[in-house]
């Protein structure tokens, strides 16, 4: 028994100390509120002078642009909204915004919405239209919007979670066109004999023409005022209008409450208790289809006691929806089961979707690995990106970035980090790549070569060809000291993967503020005032695509398949004839076989590569030539 208090002892003291390594330069919080399995941190200021970024390139965003100003950061603060989206018949890339700094005679229009527009992807703008002007207590929040053509000019449908002294009381809906608005106001509404209201702040909208009139369709949670009985809280509902004065509220049968399980009330339990939220609302225009997706725990999933994305369709504008076609969730919990893990201890935190002609769609999703039950530090549990996808009538899984699984953590009672990894995806406007984008901590070291841990926030992205089973290395496309926070990516990006447009915010500086003072106040959302800027990047950059074309670069287009069990094959694309060696590392570099070496000709090349003897879970697959050398993240499961 002794020996057994001492075992336990030297345990926790292992696990304390590994705590206290990673949370030496940050002050780690729990994993709480919107984004529960995701840990903030407050990282601690460092009156140093940082030498450069830890093994990084060159910024791919070599500047920002101001563009607007705002009161507060609430404009773009949650990923229940859509603020940022392109419209490629008239090459409009297009944002609302609530309020501005000084937009009417240097007023603050703080509760108004405004819509700026831009035909060079961001480059330049259109000034600020007003579209919405407060009325007595409706005030807008966490805008949506989306843009097309109507009548030989761009109309713009909206909508807002509305505010009142009492919460929130529902949405503003509206259209704006040539310089006019119609808007009008939903909240309670009678469906089917029942009293609903429209819950939360989740809402997606798209808008059409519609026989001869311009149309929108906007989807959210609906569910009893009072928050019971409890089996009507999960429902996905529809508001829809021609006119934008009238709006007509539904339930589709496929998205009832009867579709998904029933909540269990627990400690945590309020009135907005639901087993689904809103993920996406966006048509692939080659097929016609209108996309509902949505995340939640399905009574028709082959696993129901864990949420899951599914999709719902519609081919008549939204007039009638599919049933959901639910991704299996086995495919995940495979996945899991093949890193070592329970899937009763992995969650799905942040997730976006995107469609694609043929019927073939993705999900993105952030993975966490639940440390209250694994009991593991929270810095070498399971933090990953990965990429659900049904491609031909298959589903699978595909890894794109293992991620830190620390979130920013902001100054004010109100400012809990609502967006968590900032985790969205995007494709070019052919469907020929898919763009992925997150925000994460990362080191810096400085003048003395010293690391300084979870120092800053960056953008990271990633991309992958539509026609490749693989996606690129993740790239720090932002590099700044400054927290980069709040940034947004469109739906669409350019065909040649150049001048991608991110969009982010930062706390205007005050001057004379101290370099702590100024990271303090970049901390701050709700009680400062906040620049809107814009920065563009090429993303062909991430894999060298305009190189691979050229036939001139060393490139490695494929490593599958991934899972793999007893075997990898590893595509390189070679400018000439050379040895190359390929290595399988774990998680900490270390190589795990003996390495693979050999000479191959100039071209497209194959390689085997044996993995019969090497245990489940995560590793990297370093393919080196040259002095050059590819990396990417594998996994293999038994």
């Amino acid at each position: 028994m002794k020996l057994l208090r001492v075992f336990v002892s030297i345990s926790i003291l292992i696990f304390c100390l590994a705590v206290s390594v990673e949370s030496a330069n940050s002050r780690e919080l729990p994993a709480t509120g919107y984004n529960h399995l995701q840990k903030e941190i407050v990282p601690a200021y460092q009156s140093v002078t940082i030498k450069h970024p830890v093994d990084k390139m060159q910024a791919a965003i070599g500047s920002f642009n101001i563009i607007d100003s705002l009161a507060n950061a609430y404009s773009y603060f949650t990923n229940d909204q859509q603020p940022f989206v392109y419209y490629a018949p008239t090459n409009t890339l297009i944002t609302i915004k609530r309020g501005a700094l000084a937009a009417t005679a240097g007023q603050n229009t703080l509760n108004d919405l405004y819509v700026r527009t831009s035909n060079n992807w961001g480059v330049t703008w259109n000034p600020a239209e007003l579209i919405y002007t407060a009325t007595a207590g409706n005030l807008a929040r966490y805008p949506s919007i989306y843009g097309f053509e109507f009548e030989s000019q761009m109309a713009y449908v909206f909508t807002a979670p509305a505010n009142q002294a009492n919460g929130w009381q529902g949405f503003i809906n509206g259209i704006y066109t040539a310089g006019n608005s119609a808007f009008s106001f939903t909240y309670n509404e009678t469906i089917g004999g029942k009293a609903y209201g429209w819950s939360g702040t989740d809402s997606k909208i798209f808008g059409s023409i519609k026989g001869s009139d311009a149309y929108a369709i906007a989807t959210g949670g609906i569910m009893p005022p009072s928050g019971l009985p409890l089996v009507d809280n999960s429902s996905i509902g529809k508001r829809s209008s021609t006119t934008f004065v009238d709006w007509t509220s539904e339930i589709p049968a496929a998205w009832a409450s009867s579709n998904f399980v029933t909540p269990i009330p627990d400690a945590t339990y309020t009135d907005s208790l639901s087993n689904s939220s809103v993920m996406a609302l966006k048509m692939e225009e080659t097929d016609k289809i209108l996309y509902s997706a949505v995340y939640g725990r399905f009574t028709a999933a082959d696993v129901i006691t864990a949420s899951i994305p599914g999709v719902s369709k519609s081919t008549d504008l939204g007039n009638t929806w599919s049933d959901f076609e639910i991704f299996p969730r086995s495919v995940l919990n495979n996945y899991i089961t093949g890193l070592s893990l329970d899937p009763n201890v992995v969650y799905i935190s942040n997730r976006d979707f995107v469609p694609f002609a043929g019927g073939d769609y993705s999900f993105v999703v952030s993975l966490f690995e639940d440390t209250t039950k694994t009991f593991k530090p929270y810095a070498s549990a399971l933090h990953q990106i990965v990429e659900l996808y049904k491609e031909k009538g298959q589903f699978g899984l595909r890894p794109i970035a293992n991620i830190t699984g620390y979130a920013l953590r902001y100054n004010g009672a109100n400012s809990n980090n609502q967006m968590g990894d900032e985790l969205m995806v995007s494709r070019t406007v052919d469907g020929s790549a898919l763009l992925v984008k997150w925000v994460d901590f990362v080191n810096a070291t400085d003048v003395n070569g010293d690391t300084i841990r979870n120092y800053t926030t960056d953008i990271m992205a990633a991309i992958r060809m539509k026609d490749s089973k693989n996606w690129s290395n993740p790239r720090d496309i932002s590099e700044s000291e400054i927290y980069d926070r709040i940034t947004w990516i469109p739906n669409y990006i350019p065909n040649d993967l150049k001048s991608v447009p991110v969009l982010k915010l930062e706390s205007i500086p005050n001057p004379g503020d101290t370099p702590e003072a100024a990271a303090l106040n970049q901390l701050s959302l709700e009680t400062v005032a906040q620049y809107v800027l814009v920065g563009n990047f090429d993303a062909n950059l991430l894999t060298g695509v305009e190189q691979e074309e050229k036939g001139s670069a060393f490139s490695i287009p494929g490593v599958y398949p991934n899972p793999a069990s007893t075997e990898i094959y590893v595509d390189a694309m070679l400018p000439s004839s050379a040895s190359v060696t390929i290595k399988l590392c774990d998680m900490f570099g270390r190589n795990v076989v003996a390495p693979y070496t050999n000479i191959a000709g100039a071209g497209s090349n194959t390689f085997r590569f044996d993995v019969s003897n090497v245990a489940s879970g995560a590793y990297f697959v370093k393919v080196e030539y040259n002095g050059a050398n590819e990396t990417r993240l594998i996994n293999i499961v038994k």
